[in-house]
């Protein structure tokens, strides 16, 4: 019953992005939007979640189909391709290449003022605007984002392999995750703990396979599968929790109020 605005601080939708996964209480999420069927259309549903030790002895086992009954499924999707469902099920105006600069509420209102100049009366305002949330900090003032002493890279890969499982191989200070996130394609994710938050690889492919090269396989092969940097994201690992998430008028969703750890 709502009438929504989306302000999104980019000029354009960006094209990239590697995984996700969702789990089963996302998978009802996007059913009551009415996207379930598209999205399980695209993604992959992931039935095991395994644990393994870098040199590929296991450890531990989820069966996800059986925890998650009968909540929903659990899917492997590509980032563009969910974020291009939403985008068409959003039916809600959307205007690009703003944000916000100054907020203030009154009784009944929230008034915003945005970065082109203009501004508008909102009964509420909703940031879902990351871990470095400028709402957040017009709002709240801060917190702002703690480095968790890790550092991780995101990329996807061609496979032929057939994989049904979320699979992450654990060392004392690395892990490794892949899993499926369409035909014939992996989403994979890795980290290390470094105390700086610079790439340790300096974006050298060669000096980044060789921070996993004695993880057992598949580990080196889709290493090598690699062409070049170009489609690996790389960032620090950050940690943010603000409490509380509402204020009057404002409220923080998502990796503004609670980012944490990927894994």
């Amino acid at each position: 019953g709502f009438t929504a605005e989306i302000i999104e601080r980019a000029g354009s939708w960006p094209a990239g992005g590697a995984g996700l996964f969702i789990p089963g209480n996302g998978a009802r999420a996007l059913d009551v939007l009415g996207l379930a069927d598209e999205v399980l259309n695209r993604a992959v549903r992931v039935t095991h979640q395994r644990v393994l030790d870098h040199t590929g002895r296991h450890l531990a086992e989820i069966e996800l189909t059986q925890l998650w009954n009968p909540i929903g499924p659990c899917l492997g999707i590509a980032r563009r391709e969910l974020h291009s469902i939403l985008l068409e099920g959003a039916g809600v105006p959307i205007r690009l290449g703003t944000t916000v600069t100054m907020l203030s509420q009154e009784a009944s209102k929230v008034n915003v003022v945005f970065a082109d100049g203009s501004s508008s009366t909102y009964d509420l305002v909703v940031g879902a605007d990351g871990i470095h949330s400028s709402i957040r900090r017009l709002v709240f003032g801060g917190p702002r984002p703690r480095h968790l002493g890790q550092v991780s890279w995101r990329f996807v890969v061609d496979s032929s392999d057939r994989v049904d499982a979320w699979t992450v191989m654990l060392d004392r200070q690395r892990a490794f995750l892949r899993m499926p996130i369409g035909q014939n394609r992996l989403y994979c994710y890795a980290d290390l703990s470094a105390l700086a938050t610079e790439d340790p690889s300096h974006r050298d492919l060669d000096r980044f396979r060789a921070l996993f090269e004695d993880f057992a396989e598949p580990v080196p092969s889709i290493l090598r599968e690699l062409r070049g940097f170009d489609s690996i994201y790389f960032s620090p690992i950050e940690e943010i929790l603000t409490d509380p998430w509402v204020h009057g008028r404002f409220a923080l969703i998502g990796d503004a109020a609670h980012t944490t750890s990927p894994i």
